[in-house]
Order: C-alpha cells, then sequence, then structure tokens
C-alpha cells in the first residue's frame, strides 16, 4: 500500500482530512503551537475563562491573562481580551495563517465558522 491509498482509505473511512483526525491533529498542533508559541486551544479555553465575569478564582483569571497578552505580544495580535470582559466569539475564529497580525476590538460580536486572515483589523467603535 502506497502513500495516496493509505490517504484515501483515511477520507473514506472518517469522511474528513488527515490533518483532522483527532490524535494527529493534537500532535501537529502541539509541535506547531510549540514553533509558534500559539497553542490553539489552550489560548481560547484561557481567554474564554479571562472574559467571562461569571467565572471565579482572580489569581487564576489575572495568570491567564497575562499569558493571553503575552501570546497576542508575540503573535502581533490582540482579540479584544480584557478582564472580565472582550470581543465576543461564538466559537473561536479559524485562523489559517495562525493569529500573525489580527486585531479585533474589545467591543466586537464575532459570528461562529468566521474566518480570520493575517492582518485584519475588526473593531465595533464608538
Amino acid at each position: 500500500m502506497n502513500i495516496k491509498e493509505s490517504y484515501y482509505e483515511v477520507l473514506a473511512k472518517y469522511n474528513k482530512p488527515i490533518a483532522y483526525t483527532s490524535r494527529l491533529s493534537k500532535l501537529l498542533g502541539f509541535v506547531l503551537g510549540s514553533i509558534q508559541g500559539f497553542h490553539y486551544d489552550k489560548y481560547w479555553k484561557r481567554r474564554e475563562y479571562v472574559i467571562n465575569p461569571q467565572k471565579g478564582n482572580k489569581l487564576l483569571k489575572l495568570y491567564y491573562l497575562f499569558w493571553v497578552k503575552k501570546v497576542d505580544a508575540r503573535n502581533h495580535c490582540a482579540f479584544g481580551t480584557s478582564y472580565n470582559r472582550g470581543a465576543l466569539f461564538k466559537t473561536p475564529p479559524i485562523l489559517e495563517h495562525g493569529p500573525n497580525g489580527i486585531i479585533v476590538g474589545d467591543d466586537a460580536r464575532i459570528g461562529a465558522k468566521c474566518y480570520l486572515y493575517q492582518q485584519v483589523t475588526i473593531a465595533w467603535g464608538g
């Protein structure tokens, strides 16, 4: 069996590309996150914890806020994250080119399954 045959078998079995099978995607996410400094799932879980005013532990919230801001600075981006408030995303956006240069105002509201490309600025204003 060659590589193409195994790829098509996986497509037929799971009805999705190899990159989205669970073990492989976790491994790729870890490796790319280590290189780039942006762990997608970790970032969005921590960001959600920081902006939700009903979540508890203030010290943990401040640590997560520091971590999110550090990742934002490293990748030259900002997703409107502030303590107990921030931009609202129905689902985490799909970042095909990573978070490089994306700026989102803290009063913006973004819908589900939104694609954000590099060097984009989104703000509500006011």
